[in-house]
């Protein structure tokens, strides 16, 4: 048994890392008092009913797996056109700047959606 393949064998049995990482990570932040807070998702700030706030904030942390399940779907047809290389490394650069707009939502609800769904896709593919 070489160093390539051991190497290799290293390098796939990380490729889930991203996944594992994006939702353990969002949904230990996701309980945060300081992230329900400046997304207006605990029971002071929200103007709404009790089950709404609820549904909100279960939107705000699946709304990862509906991109995965989008990011899979991709994954099929750009491994086809371009190899698993590039789209590998395509991937890994969705889940970066989705990540990175995570980040940067800080308030603004919208944008934390739109990246939790573009940054789900990235570890799918």
């Amino acid at each position: 048994m070489g160093w390539y393949f051991v190497f290799t064998v290293g390098v796939i049995a990380c490729g889930s890392i991203p996944k594992g990482y994006d939702e353990g990570g969002f949904a230990a932040a996701s309980s945060l008092e300081s992230f329900m807070s400046d997304f207006q998702l605990t029971a002071g700030r929200w103007n709404g009913t009790g089950s709404q706030l609820a549904s909100r904030r279960a939107v705000v942390t699946s709304l990862g797996v509906l991109g995965a399940a989008a990011g899979a779907g991709a994954a099929v047809a750009l491994t086809d056109r371009v190899g698993r290389l590039r789209a590998w490394q395509a991937f890994a650069a969705v889940w970066m700047t989705g990540f990175l707009a995570v980040t940067m939502a800080s308030g603004r609800l919208g944008l934390l959606l739109v990246a939790r769904v573009w940054g789900g896709s990235g570890p799918a593919g």
